[in-house]
């Protein structure tokens, strides 16, 4: 099947009559981001990690967009950051400081910043115990939520110098290798 993709943000969401014309033009794949809600300065935007990763208004949204893209034929696929954490997510403040990634053995966990200040999260390394906690976020996200599969950037190789998750130097690749694997079996 050849794929017509069409990549958006997701603030808001795009109305039928949108979803209804890219569909007639031949669209057959939606992948959204969302990072920030730059308009409002909100809540109200995926959070990488956590579960559900929009407040209860803004997954009613999703709700209605996905059932609306899945009747014209259109799939939807969520972007997840394969090294990236958000700092709201619960599991941020229980697993950051083991998972994040060091550019010194005793370096500081660093962020990502956000277009419009702030941060998308914290870099983390997939040679640690996040890797095992991404692959379960995308599946849950994607058998629960309803979407068709999953995009995933932030997944080349980052320098890692973190004791605490292989000896020296390391980049993640393995992790994020081991990862790709599991989740093309699973799709």
């Amino acid at each position: 099947r050849k794929l017509f993709p069409a990549f958006i943000g997701s603030s808001p969401f795009p109305c039928g009559e949108q979803v209804k014309a890219m569909a007639r033009s031949g669209v057959n794949v939606i992948s959204f981001m969302d990072d920030f809600d730059y308009k409002n300065q909100t809540r109200n935007y995926w959070h990488d990690g956590e579960f559900p990763p929009y407040p209860p208004g803004k997954m009613a949204e999703l709700a209605r967009f996905l059932k609306l893209c899945h009747s014209c034929g259109i799939a939807v696929i969520p972007y997840f950051a394969g090294g990236i954490l958000s700092p709201e997510a619960p599991v941020f403040a229980r697993h950051a400081r083991e998972w994040y990634t060091a550019v010194k053995p005793d370096g500081q966990l660093r962020y990502h910043p956000a277009a419009m200040g702030g941060t998308q999260g914290g870099f983390m390394c997939p040679d640690s115990g996040w890797v095992q906690f991404l692959e379960s976020y995308i599946k849950r996200c994607v058998d629960e939520l309803g979407f068709d599969g999953y995009y995933l950037d932030y997944g080349g190789p980052r320098v890692c110098r973190n004791p605490g998750h292989l000896p020296g130097e390391h980049n993640g690749a393995d992790g994020l290798i081991g990862m790709m694997q599991n989740l093309r079996q699973w799709l």
